[in-house]
């Protein structure tokens, strides 16, 4: 997860500049610095899949310490600038993506480690998504893998 949560502004960055008395002014220069140079992203969400993890279930918020159990569902609650990582393991999931994001605010979906995640495929109905390392498997002869709708 990223150091710093610009929702909220807390963070490991935040913090750390708080508590050596860096003057506001300073500090948005800081924070505008590192963004530019790709140090710290974008603001947005980020939510954690992970079905084998104890406890793992759609009706928790997706932090690391309460995962979703599910791809489709961290789906379906992304918006603009939200990351998705989804922990190792085989999700019998055809995720099927309808919201966009934005020009410099992907919906991005990560699996964690690359090519340990498997998903039956995508279905990209949405723009600015941008899915990375998964191993992806299709059950059904004839579909395939990955379906991506341009208008």
């Amino acid at each position: 997860m990223s150091a710093l949560d610009c929702r909220t502004g807390t963070g490991k960055l935040s913090v750390m500049i708080k508590r050596l008395g860096i003057p506001l002014v300073v500090q948005c220069c800081l924070l505008v610095a590192l963004a530019m140079s790709g140090m710290i992203q974008a603001c947005g969400a980020t939510f954690i899949v992970d079905q084998q993890a104890s406890g793992a279930s759609d009706g928790n918020v997706g932090t690391e310490e309460k995962p979703f159990k599910t791809v489709q569902h961290a789906v379906a609650l992304a918006k603009p600038g939200d990351t998705i990582f989804v922990m190792s393991g085989t999700y019998p999931e055809r995720v099927k993506v309808t919201t966009s994001g934005a020009d410099g605010q992907p919906i991005t979906l990560r699996a964690m480690p690359r090519r340990s995640v498997r998903v039956e495929g995508f279905d990209l109905q949405a723009s600015y998504i941008r899915v990375e390392g998964f191993e992806i498997t299709a059950d059904k002869r004839g579909e395939p893998f990955v379906h991506v709708r341009c208008w």
